[in-house]
């Protein structure tokens, strides 16, 4: 299934249902009562590190309230031995398409283990498109096209043979079920192409109007960039303070920078033209105190602050 809609509309309950139908067609298939196998995996993909991180944060408290008994791992640093044996014991798996493309290529080595995932569930789908990182997720998805069409060849074989599977949760019931993917987007203008690659039967597209708060665009020429496209990008700084006096409303306001480095330097830019005092909210120190990143520490003293993948995980959950 292809979803794509606005930022708010229930992109991660598609994801949350789908488990849950997975999940509970385990059950249903256990009447001993013994909880949810793990012969039958989820793997989530995302392109961003700090997702993947909110989502496992979520969802590892969410799912134990289901069922105490269901695990979830996040793995996103290098594919070693601790990542295949914390596949091996989690029934759902948080990633990112490098580091599953990286845990994947040795595939024939772990069939039973990567051939247990069924039910794939990828987040901005649209990345597909993208120049640099695209091919990683493309290569992923059809890697693992090919790994459910072994796992399948494989459940033919002796009872003998499937004792001694490397995995230990194998079950022939769960090698020759289909794999279910899942692809959702805010920005996909064509549904059908990507329901086509992942050879999905249903797609969807909702317009803004399912958006549950409003968006109001407004479009601001700033000049043109001319023969040196660095001085042009850092004089863009300069108009931002005026841009959010004018459209803000007074209300807090999120400002999105192309690279790491520009986010710090917008931030702390704004700090100094845009900020309030600590003495006229001394909350604010207290906040700041909480990190020993100093560029950070000043821009959370007058009220600004930044967040990116490249911030350690304490310092994103202050901002």
């Amino acid at each position: 299934i292809v979803v794509s809609a606005p930022t708010g509309a229930g992109k991660t309950a598609v994801f949350e249902m789908a488990m849950g139908r997975l999940f509970a067609s385990d059950l249903r298939g256990r009447p001993d009562g013994h909880g949810i196998s793990k012969s039958r995996k989820v793997v989530y993909i995302s392109p961003s590190k700090a997702l993947c991180e909110e989502r496992y944060d979520d969802w590892s408290q969410r799912l134990a309230n289901v069922d105490p008994s269901l695990e979830c791992a996040c793995v996103t640093g290098d594919a070693g031995q601790d990542s295949y044996r914390n596949i091996a014991s989690a029934h759902v798996i948080v990633t990112t398409p490098e580091k599953w493309d990286g845990i994947t290529r040795r595939w024939t080595d772990h069939v039973f283990l990567i051939g247990s995932v069924k039910l794939l569930l990828i987040d901005e789908v649209h990345l597909l498109g993208d120049d640099s990182r695209g091919c990683t997720l493309e290569a992923v998805i059809c890697r693992m096209k090919t790994v459910q069409r072994a796992a399948r060849a494989k459940a033919n074989l002796s009872s003998s043979d499937m004792e001694r599977a490397t995995f230990a949760n194998t079950t022939e019931e769960a090698l020759k079920s289909d794999m279910r993917i899942v692809t959702v987007s805010a920005t996909l203008p064509n549904v059908s192409d990507i329901a086509a690659f992942v050879e999905a039967n249903e797609a969807y597209a909702f317009d803004s109007s399912y958006r549950p708060v409003p968006l109001t665009v407004h479009v601001c020429g700033q000049g043109y960039v001319g023969k040196n496209q660095f001085l042009f990008d850092q004089g863009l700084n300069s108009r931002v303070p005026g841009i959010l006096r004018e459209y803000s409303d007074g209300r807090p306001s999120i400002v999105f920078c192309h690279t790491k480095k520009d986010t710090e330097k917008l931030a702390t830019d704004l700090s100094g033209c845009y900020g309030t005092s600590t003495q006229a909210n001394p909350q604010l120190r207290n906040i700041a105190n909480q990190t020993r990143v100093a560029a950070l520490q000043r821009c959370l003293q007058r009220g600004m602050a930044y967040h990116h993948a490249g911030m350690d995980a304490s310092d994103r959950r202050l901002v």
